[in-house]
């Protein structure tokens, strides 16, 4: 398993930002390689909440399901995922003042070993993955800062 932690300041309060990170809608605006979310339960993003989702990681098409693990209104949001590849992952969402918030994501991951014959070494997918949530990171900061 890996874990990976990363963090972006966004000119926005926190109750903005938590709600454009909970809504299933915005998943595939800001999470680059998910191709697709569907079936999620009507009361999302309720902690048990259920959703599928298939994600695309270095050419190889993944699919699996969700269930959100965590939601604190404004304060925390988490999900863990099942598939081939076990992912979790946990945002904050910490008030600054001044209309900033820091938005602080953890993912934990853990790529089989029958998977890494296939795509790579595990450092690779370390790197890609950091690169990833510093992506999604700055998409958030971007589309929350420009929606009025």
């Amino acid at each position: 398993m890996a874990v990976i932690n990363k963090s972006v300041a966004i000119k926005a309060s926190p109750s903005k930002v938590f709600g454009f990170v909970t809504n299933p809608e915005n998943w595939t605006r800001f999470v680059t390689n998910l191709v697709d979310i569907r079936d999620v339960s009507p009361d999302a993003p309720a902690i048990g909440s259920t959703f599928r989702w298939t994600f695309n990681m270095l050419g190889l098409k993944l699919s699996g399901s969700g269930t959100v693990s965590e939601y604190s209104k404004n304060k925390s949001f988490g999900f863990a995922f099942k598939s081939k590849v076990k992912i979790s992952e946990h945002y904050d969402f910490i008030d600054k003042g001044d209309g900033v918030t820091e938005l602080k994501v953890m993912v934990d991951f853990g790529i089989p070993v029958q998977l890494l014959n296939i795509i790579a070494d595990n450092r690779l997918v370390v790197r890609l993955t950091k690169l990833e949530a510093r992506n999604i990171l700055d998409k958030i900061r971007v589309m929350c800062e420009s929606e009025a």
